[in-house]
């Protein structure tokens, strides 16, 4: 039900995926011109050295299965990595990471907002707004969601970087060892990224749909997401996945020009399944065609029998 009501609402309201995705690049294009400029001496360092040509290399080792090719590439592109840092440039990396882990997320932060205002109005009263209007109007809010959520999101990022560079480590040792730290990087990434969408996807939702002051948005999103926390985890991970695999297949089969249309979809698609389980946990009825309604219940009428004895 979730995965169809998704794919519904999405086939309806598919021009947001363009224009989502052009900021999405404007935003990339802007944090990689900074990022040029704040850290071009390393470029002068990595000019005698094959940086994209080993990524390219553990990659097609990774899809390939070949676990010799994997280690190698992972052993230079660690010794690349430990070049830079003997050579003295850890204030231009650490400037780096506050860019890819702070400002980032902070721009698609600002989008996200705008997405919410387009799709809510969309499921709930089947009207159509423009993303423009709705990223202008909605600007302060979005600012002031997106700032609050890097006091989390920041130091939970570079904590699961710095797990998974260390278990960088065991792909250089070879055989089933590198297998192995393919795999857990994998997991944990995959786990990682599921868990901060369920525990804080409902930001932006909250604010669009109640009020987008913080004391609203944090008490009416979480003390109801989190009460579902298990279902929302859920459906988010099985969404992952299968925006994953649909990305990897696009990619692989068209070359990787099908991934300029499924990409920014994939986040759309989380954004919407995002605002369908608060929609749900507030019993709201919303459309996910111009003609085909959902009927919710709220989480105090969803109750089994089972849990019954909790009321007593």
């Amino acid at each position: 039900m979730g995965i169809r009501n998704t794919l519904k609402i999405l086939s309806s309201n598919f021009s947001l995926t363009w224009k989502s995705g052009l900021y999405k690049l404007i935003c990339i294009a802007l944090v990689l011109f900074l990022g040029y400029l704040l850290i071009k001496p390393i470029f002068s360092t990595l000019q005698g050295q094959d940086l994209i040509g080993e990524a390219m290399a553990l990659f097609e080792g990774v899809v390939s299965f070949r676990g010799g090719q994997v280690a190698t590439a992972a052993q230079h592109l660690t010794d690349i990595v430990n070049s830079l840092v003997l050579d003295s440039y850890i204030f231009s990396i650490i400037t780096l990471f506050i860019l890819v882990f702070a400002l980032l997320p902070f721009l698609f932060g600002l989008s996200d907002m705008a997405e919410c205002d387009v799709i809510y109005s969309a499921m709930s009263c089947n009207t159509k707004v423009k993303y423009l209007a709705s990223f202008t109007s909605g600007l302060k809010s979005a600012i002031k969601i997106s700032a609050f959520k890097l006091i989390f999101t920041v130091p939970y990022s570079l904590i699961v970087f710095a797990i998974c560079y260390g278990i960088s480590n065991l792909i250089t040792v070879g055989g089933f060892i590198t297998y192995l730290g393919v795999f857990l990087i994998a997991l944990i990434g995959l786990v990682s990224f599921t868990f901060e969408r369920a525990f804080l996807g409902y930001l932006h939702q909250a604010s669009v749909v109640h009020n987008p002051k913080l004391k609203c948005v944090w008490t009416r999103g979480f003390v109801n997401l989190l009460r579902q926390f298990g279902k929302n985890f859920s459906m988010n991970l099985v969404f992952v996945i299968f925006t994953f695999f649909i990305n990897a297949f696009v990619g692989y089969f068209t070359f990787g020009v099908g991934l300029i249309i499924t990409i920014p979809a994939s986040f759309v698609l989380l954004t919407i399944l995002n605002m369908l389980i608060y929609c749900n946990a507030y019993g709201l009825n919303y459309y996910v065609t111009p003609y085909e309604v959902i009927v919710s219940k709220k989480l105090d009428e969803q109750i089994d029998l089972k849990d019954m004895k909790y009321l007593l």
